[in-house]
Parts: C-alpha cells; structure tokens; sequence
C-alpha cells in the first residue's frame, strides 16, 4: 500500500428518469468513510459489498423509483496513486409513481463534534416520489423513512475483512490531495447528527427551464 488507507470515498453515479423534463442530468453522491485501525490490508471491494448493503438499501426506499443507478467508485483518498476502481451499480429507487422534477431535493445536513464551516455539510437527494411531497415539505411518512436512512449513515459499517468505517465529513479547503506520494493531507473529522430540511430544496445547477430550452 502506498499510503496509509485509511480514508475511503466511494460515488454513486445515477441519473434521473421519467421526471418530465426536457433533459435531465447526472446524480453523483460522494460518502467519505474512515477507518477506525490502521495499518493491515483492508477490501475496497469488501468495503463497498456492506456499504451497498448497510446504506444504500435504506436509501432505496426514500427515493423515487426514478432514480436509476448507474456505477459505483471507490478509491482511498489518503493515497494519491490510488485509482478509482468502477463497477456497475443496481440499487433504484423503489417508491413508486410520479416523481418531482430532478430539480427538486431532500437536504440532509451534517453535523460534527467541533465548530466551523469545514466542519459542517449537506448531502442532497433525489429524485423525489410526488407521494412523500405534500405542497412544499415531505410528508410524515417520508420523515420517518429518512430517519431510518440517517440512522444506516451515522452507524457506518463493519466489511467482511473486519474493518470499521465511520461516515467522516473532509474538509475540501483544509485537505491537501496533491501532495506529493505516499501520502495526502486529509483534514477531517466523524460526522455524529444529521438534520433533515423537511422544505423541499431545488438544485439550480440541474435546472432545465432556461432561455435556451424554453
């Protein structure tokens, strides 16, 4: 191993389907675990296999059966000659009927032990079912479903190898990635709450409702 493995980020590609728009656009989500040991040779495969498991099932039942998987990708962030390695991903979105345009997105906010903004984020989801929507706010239902799902993301999970992983908050401008092999600087620390925003969010980059496409 050429650095220490200890930081793990895995990405599920997906995109949006059958929401009614013109055109819709890719949904990346990038998860940033860390090891509770270091040293020894842990799995990213092994990884991955209970990640898919542990959290990306109950994330299934949160979202829209308009969200299709695509590719899974998992690298350690800590080794800068670490690549990226792919494979494809199963695990849509199972709740059934309409769903709100790609736009639209659940906020779940993060949360951490210490203070500052590289210490806090957000992870947005979607695409949304219409049924867990009523006017601008998911529903009772939906709430609980998201509980369920945060509660999966804040235990982590154990591999099959033995490994722990915690869900670990980087600090984009406080990490150094480039630095020169072995080993990168990666500044962050565990994340311990999460806050859904019950108000849906709406994601302007993905907005298709330009002059262009009008």
């Amino acid at each position: 191993m050429a650095g220490p493995n200890v930081i793990l980020r895995i990405v599920t590609r997906a995109h949006a389907l059958s929401t009614g728009e013109p055109r819709t656009k890719s949904v990346y989500n990038v998860y940033d675990f860390r090891r509770t040991t270091t040293g020894g040779a842990p799995s990213k495969t092994a990884a991955v296999t209970k990640f898919k498991t542990d959290i990306l099932t109950p994330l299934q039942a949160v979202l829209s059966v308009s969200y299709v998987t695509d590719y899974i990708d998992c690298r350690w962030l800590d080794d800068p000659l670490d690549p990226f390695v792919t494979a494809a991903l199963a695990l849509n979105g199972t709740v059934a009927g309409d769903s709100l345009p790609s736009i639209n997105n659940v906020r779940l906010r993060l949360t951490t032990g210490l203070r500052g903004g590289s210490y806090r984020g957000a992870k947005l989801y979607g695409p949304i079912a219409e049924s867990q929507t009523l006017l601008d706010s998911v529903t009772a239902g939906a709430i609980a479903l998201w509980g369920t799902f945060s509660v999966a993301y804040l235990a982590g999970f154990t591999a099959s190898d033995g490994y722990i992983y915690q869900p670990y908050l980087v600090s984009q401008k406080k990490s150094v990635f480039k630095l020169a092999p072995p080993t990168a600087t990666v500044v962050g620390t565990i994340i311990n709450g999460t806050t859904l925003n019950t108000i849906v969010g709406r994601l302007q980059r993905r907005n298709q409702l330009r002059r262009s496409s009008v």
